[in-house]
């Protein structure tokens, strides 16, 4: 009978570091606020595939293996159509840091038009 006693008076002085039962715990509001942010970044997510599945079907003339790539693979697959097909028929100038990534290809097309 005295072994229970003593155990709990030995727990007294963690217990009394428990956070109250009545307080919101900060871990939870992490939780939630985190929980939020996911979501939001899924619905942004998911109107930028839309938007580049409609733009595929109504203007791409290899409409059959990009439609296929975002469906089956959606997460990467409406960047990488994004990047290889969709910003490139766009007309609008790169930021100067997109640009010296880029220079290779300018280089070799003008030395192509000078020929």
């Amino acid at each position: 009978m005295r072994e229970p006693l003593v155990s709990t008076l030995m727990l007294l002085p963690i217990l009394a570091q428990a956070p109250r039962l009545d307080s919101p715990a900060v871990g939870g509001w992490i939780c939630v606020a985190m929980g939020f942010l996911i979501s939001a970044m899924g619905l942004l997510y998911g109107g930028f595939w839309l938007w580049m599945l409609i733009d595929c079907i109504i203007r791409e003339p290899d409409r059959f293996f990009w439609v296929w790539l975002l469906i089956v693979v959606p997460f990467p697959g409406a960047i990488v159509y994004a990047v290889v097909r969709f910003f490139p028929q766009q007309d609008f100038t790169a930021p100067n840091f997109v640009r010296a990534w880029t220079r290779g290809k300018e280089l070799a097309r003008l030395e192509t038009a000078a020929e």
